[in-house]
């Protein structure tokens, strides 16, 4: 069984100690301070079987802390907008976005997802917004787009530069 543990150093990490198990049967985590104080840990938990389709379940569960992470509350499934995919995958990368322009969630597989919510309510809400980068790739490449997907996203909004590295096969040159 995998824990993952959230731990602390006051000795500029010299020494460590636990502070508190955020949650068993999880491995990879991501974890962000929220604009509210709170923290966010995604992760993904072991091979659950989701009863709806009978396959293993991919998709992420959120922890939430009000106390500086000495104690979290209960693990719950991600959601997503209506019509959205739901966040799922490997490997979860949270990012808070600069300007209030809210949170970003990406993970290593299954699509190459990336979810956006613009706020902390719409992280309560679960109505976090996937953009399949896989797919736009592709449908960039397909038309002989030159500059390819990142470029003409990116240029429309000028707001802000994502990076994206992608590491499964395909290409965004």
């Amino acid at each position: 069984c995998s824990y993952v543990l959230c731990i602390e150093s006051v000795d500029a990490g010299v020494t460590w100690a636990v502070r508190s198990t955020v949650s068993s049967a999880a491995n990879e985590v991501a974890m962000i301070a929220l604009g509210d104080g709170r923290l966010l840990a995604v992760m993904r938990h072991d091979c659950e079987l989701d009863n709806s389709t009978g396959m293993v379940s991919w998709r992420y569960k959120q922890h939430f802390s009000s106390t500086a992470g000495r104690s979290w509350g209960a693990p719950s499934l991600m959601s997503a907008r209506r019509g959205s995919v739901p966040p799922h995958s490997v490997l979860p990368t949270l990012h808070r976005l600069e300007g209030d322009l809210g949170y970003l969630l990406s993970g290593g597989r299954g699509g190459f997802y990336v979810w956006h919510c613009p706020n902390i309510s719409c992280i309560d809400r679960g109505e976090w917004s996937a953009t399949n980068l896989g797919a736009n790739h592709n449908a960039a490449a397909a038309a002989n787009a030159s500059a390819g997907f990142a470029q003409e996203s990116f240029n429309k909004t000028k707001k802000v530069c994502i990076f994206v590295r992608i590491d499964r096969g395909i290409s965004l040159d």
